[in-house]
């Protein structure tokens, strides 16, 4: 059902949505039944409920009954989060916060705002909708729940929320609310490793990030994804430089692998891997087992981090997946289950601790590397401008010489 049109449903797309098992369970479907007095057993084929019950006539109530069903997604965001520098206290950022609340409620008919004090923090739980029209009617508007964490590190303010366009558009909204009352630019600092292109580095960053996590150690990679720059950057190159680089490789220029993934156990160490590294691909998404530190009967946590823009390695995401309950005699849970909220929530203040802090160090070691070598290059030049001079006041000299003799 489309808000603010007089589209209605046909019956194909209420039998569509009735028979998706993993959102309409038989029992939503037998208590549309009921409303109309009809009982049905819970063996009767559901495909036949669905047949039999799209092609009755059908109200509003019907259709918005539906719409809370199939409208609703369990789909859970990757995290990301955005390092603040302002003057702000948290009181004022509190206040701008209320001024977005009520901001959202006059200018986003589709977003509710509610902001609240915690001991950990300000949380700010935000109701939206999303819109996609490739989906089917029932399902075209999805109502999603999201929930902005604001704590405070050191004289500074970290922002966890997900990452999702939606959600970053209203984060930098907040940003903004925020350098106004405070009079001044609010200086937005995120992991990134943009300004070095080296794959060795980028690679270690994901390799390091993975045995940097507070109080947990590294069990085993199982899920990795590459990226490849190389493509792209030959075609910013002159055309000699190509031809020789393909004479060279000799490789078709047709010919050229981008990403490429890879599952398994110990992954990390593979010669699959290890091949790739050769050719140039490095890290751009990784996920791992990890337990707590000297807890021999520790659950088994699964956690994923990801550069949601492999190119510039930038846009760095994550998500704690959940645990593996230990059962002992070595063995654990089939199923992995969700953290709650507090474990979760000391979980992910780790993860980001630890990308925030070897992203500054390879950034530190890189330009400190970079130093090093102008210096170097700096200093040659300079000796092979000031040796022609001697050359040729030694000459001069031996001339003169010669001249008096």
């Amino acid at each position: 059902m489309k808000i603010e049109t007089l589209h209605c449903v046909g019956d194909k797309a209420i039998y569509d949505a009735l028979c998706q098992s993993t959102k309409v369970k038989n029992s939503d479907l037998q208590q549309l039944l009921l409303k109309r007095g009809i009982i049905c057993s819970s063996n009767t084929d559901r495909k036949s409920l669905a047949a039999y019950f799209s092609s009755l006539t059908h109200d509003f109530d019907d259709y918005s009954t539906l719409c809370d069903l199939l409208g609703t997604s369990r789909n859970r965001d990757k995290i990301t989060s955005t390092l603040i520098e302002s003057k702000a206290s948290s009181d004022k950022i509190r206040e701008s916060l209320d001024r977005f609340e009520r901001d959202a409620a006059v200018k986003d008919e589709d977003v509710h705002v509610k902001t609240r004090k915690r001991s950990h923090g300000i949380e700010v739980d935000i109701t939206y909708q999303e819109f996609n029209p490739n989906k089917n009617e029932f399902s075209q508007y999805i109502t999603k729940t999201a929930s902005v964490l604001i704590e405070k590190v050191g004289a500074d303010h970290n922002f966890r929320y997900p990452s999702n366009t939606k959600i970053e558009s209203l984060v930098q909204r907040i940003f903004n609310f925020i350098g106004e009352d405070a009079g001044e630019d609010v200086k937005q600092h995120q992991v990134s490793l943009s300004s070095i292109e080296d794959p060795n580095i980028r690679n270690e960053f994901f390799s390091k990030l993975i045995n940097k996590i507070d109080h947990f150690d590294l069990e085993d990679v199982t899920d990795v994804n590459v990226y490849h720059l190389e493509k792209e950057l030959m075609g910013n190159s002159d055309p000699e430089d190509e031809e020789q680089c393909d004479e060279v490789q000799d490789v078709s220029p047709n010919t050229h692998i981008t990403k490429a993934s890879l599952k398994g156990v110990g992954v990390l160490e593979s010669p699959e891997l290890q091949g790739l590294y050769e050719k140039g691909f490095y890290l751009c998404r990784i996920v791992w087992f990890a337990s707590r530190k000297n807890i021999p009967d520790s659950d088994r946590y699964i956690i994923e981090a990801t550069m949601s823009d492999p190119k510039n390695f930038s846009g760095f995401t994550y998500m704690i997946k959940g645990k593996y309950k230990y059962h002992g005699g070595f063995s654990y849970a089939k199923n992995w289950k969700r953290l709650d909220a507090q474990e979760e929530r000391l979980l992910s203040t780790y993860v980001e601790k630890a990308a925030s802090e070897v992203s500054a160090e390879l950034i530190k070691t890189y330009k400190e590397a970079e130093a090093s070598v102008e210096s170097v290059m700096t200093a040659a030049a300079e000796d092979s401008v000031v040796q022609p001079q001697v050359v040729q006041a030694t000459a001069s000299t031996t001339e003169q010489s010669d001249g008096t003799l």
